[in-house]
């Protein structure tokens, strides 16, 4: 009786009672790596939306308070003969645009060359990390580049010509639409490109400038969220992300008035 009563104590899980045990942790395990998964998804967005709208911020502030002093002069009896310069769409798909007003430092800190009236000129443009401008075809910034090869917004100064500095990464494109004032009342009446406003001799009637940029993560934000399918418009230009890029991305405008050059024409200048 005794002996029974022992074996019985002694009696160990069935071979069910353990495969069911086996499922349940299965369950567990499972459960916990998704919300792991998830909680490591929804971070990489989050960190790359942030990082998309950091960007922007910077780069729009940079170029927007830069555009807004083009063609100050400290004395109303000097001239500057040439406060805006620009191109459209260099080799990197971008436009560049040079930003000139009186001012001993250019946009790197650089003493300028003295002059009267001594002015910065500052040339703001796109490039790769690598110091590239990568060539290629109609919209080179949708090309895929290795991850660690950012493209980047560069200013070249006169106080230090031939030596630009990065200012900023993750900027894919750069586009402006150059305000033209037909009617001398400080408004803006058409927009158009640097070829066009060429075309028509209008830049002194350019007010103000519309600035549109592309800012993008620099980690695939979007890893495990499926294809972006996108096409992303920047003013009058589109971009098309290369198959299988993951970056989030997000277009930023902007419209800047030059208000120096707004009085000037509305006072007969």
């Amino acid at each position: 009786m005794m002996a029974k009563a022992m074996n019985k104590a002694q009696r160990g899980f069935t071979l069910i009672e353990l495969m069911v045990a086996m499922l349940i942790g299965l369950f567990v395990v499972g459960g916990v790596t998704k919300i792991y998964m998830d909680s490591r998804m929804t971070d990489r967005l989050r960190g790359g939306m942030s990082e998309v709208a950091n960007n922007a911020r910077i780069g729009m502030g940079i170029l927007a308070a830069d555009i807004a002093r083009a063609g100050y002069t400290e004395s109303p009896l000097q001239d500057i003969a040439t406060f805006l310069a620009a191109t459209d769409q260099d080799a990197t798909g971008s436009d560049q645009i040079v930003v000139v007003y009186e001012s001993d430092r250019d946009c790197l800190g650089n003493v300028t060359p003295v002059a009267v009236p001594q002015v910065a000129e500052n040339r703001y443009f796109l490039q790769l990390q690598d110091g590239s401008t990568d060539p290629t075809d109609e919209h080179p910034s949708s090309k895929s580049v290795p991850d660690a090869n950012l493209w980047q917004l560069y200013c070249e100064g006169n106080g230090s010509p031939g030596n630009p500095q990065p200012l900023l990464s993750g900027i894919e494109s750069m586009q402006f639409l150059y305000g033209v004032d037909e009617d001398s009342d400080g408004v803006a009446d058409s927009f158009g490109t640097a070829e066009y406003v060429t075309s028509q001799d209008a830049w002194k009637q350019v007010v103000a400038v519309r600035i549109g940029l592309l800012s993008y993560s620099g980690e695939k934000a979007l890893q495990g969220q499926g294809q972006d399918d996108h096409i992303y418009h920047v003013l009058n230009e589109t971009v098309d992300p290369a198959d299988g890029d993951k970056r989030l991305r997000q277009v930023f405008e902007k419209t800047v008035p030059i208000r120096n050059i707004i009085f000037e024409n509305m006072n007969g200048g």
